[in-house]
């Protein structure tokens, strides 16, 4: 979009980034909230992209900017399909800097995708579906020394046998537990509270992490499209499609702090 005329980073003709309407495949996707879209779809799935900078029909509606209009691909009576895959890492020598910087795996970062079209009835009834995965590392990476959730349950199941549980492995889990864990081990020595005590100061100071290097800005996507048509006649298509999009991330946040001093003198 940004090789169209009149759109610069997001704004189209001078105006706000929020006023421009997103629309794939005929159905509105602009989120109210913000002039973002609803959901993101993979860029090969995309059969033509129209930007309206102009005056646009009375169909288009909630717009101020202009219109981005996106068709993805249709199937067709052959059969094709394809997958793709891809990875890298980040390399450098400065490793006084970057942590673990200096080992190259060339799967840290993923990317999977794939495609399948074709034809259910030939001639009549045709389908495309397209997902792709990316599994991104960042070159800030972290070292787990530690592991203050790592706080052992023990426990017996109905066999008798022991079993154990790691505080922090599932937050929904956790609530269960800790509700079973205060009804059934009160405490009412001093001695217990010490003891408890101690097991969790162990912990944030001895070191009880895996030593594993783990990424702190990741960021994890996952775009999936399935899309039916159904060809009617020569001048009309049923088309059913089902666009999803998941992303999960954590940034990394470098705090500076800057002290400053004033010293004033009073003579």
């Amino acid at each position: 979009m940004e090789l169209q005329a009149g759109f610069v980073d997001g704004h189209l003709r001078g105006g706000r980034a929020g006023e421009v309407a997103y629309w794939i495949d005929g159905v509105p996707v602009t989120d109210v909230y913000d002039g973002n879209t609803v959901v993101d779809i993979n860029k090969n799935a995309v059969e033509e992209m129209q930007v309206i900078s102009g005056a646009f029909n009375a169909e288009y509606g909630q717009a101020m900017s202009g219109i981005v209009n996106i068709v993805t691909k249709d199937g067709s009576n052959d059969f094709r399909g394809g997958l793709t895959f891809y990875g890298g890492d980040f390399l450098s020598t400065h490793d006084d800097i970057f942590l673990n910087i200096n080992s190259f795996n060339p799967i840290t970062t993923k990317n999977i995708e794939g495609h399948l079209q074709g034809s259910i009835i030939p001639g009549k009834l045709f389908f495309y579906g397209n997902a792709r995965w990316i599994d991104f590392k960042g070159a800030y990476e972290g070292q787990r020394l530690y592991n203050p959730n790592s706080v052992t349950l023990a426990s017996f199941d109905s066999l008798g046998n022991p079993t154990t549980y790691i505080l922090g492995t599932n937050e929904e889990f956790d609530t269960f537990i800790n509700i079973f864990f205060a009804d059934q081990n009160r405490i009412t020595k001093q001695a217990d509270i010490d003891s408890m005590y101690n097991r969790l100061r162990t912990n944030h100071t001895d070191g009880e992490g895996d030593g594993e290097y783990v990424s702190m800005d990741w960021n994890r996507k996952l775009y999936g499209q399935l899309k039916l048509i159904w060809k009617i006649s020569t001048f009309a298509k049923l088309k059913y499609t089902i666009i999803s999009d998941n992303v999960d991330y954590q940034d990394y946040k470098i705090i500076t702090v800057i002290t400053v001093i004033i010293q004033m003198e009073i003579y």
